[in-house]
């Protein structure tokens, strides 16, 4: 695969990863308040739900750090490789 479209998927992804992270992270805080916050009929349903997103964040969050990390970790590799002259 060339370079470029490799850089542009790797980018892509981790944008991908980092916008659910942020829109998951939200979902939890919300049904967090609302369980919580102000009256509602069925506040444990909330809570669940929070739960729920809660679980769906940290495997955003999981899989953003991994992918960060491999990439991080790659470009270093790549920069101490002994080139043949």
């Amino acid at each position: 695969m060339h370079p470029t479209i490799k850089s542009l998927l790797v980018g892509v992804s981790i944008a991908i990863l980092l916008v659910g992270f942020l829109w998951s992270l939200n979902l939890t805080i919300f049904n967090v308040w609302v369980s919580g916050g102000p009256p509602t009929p069925h506040p444990e349903i909330f809570a669940h739900r929070a739960n729920i997103f809660g679980l769906i964040t940290l495997a955003f969050l999981l899989a953003l750090i991994t992918l960060v990390l491999t990439v991080i970790l790659k470009r270093r590799a790549s920069r101490h490789r002994i080139t043949p002259h």
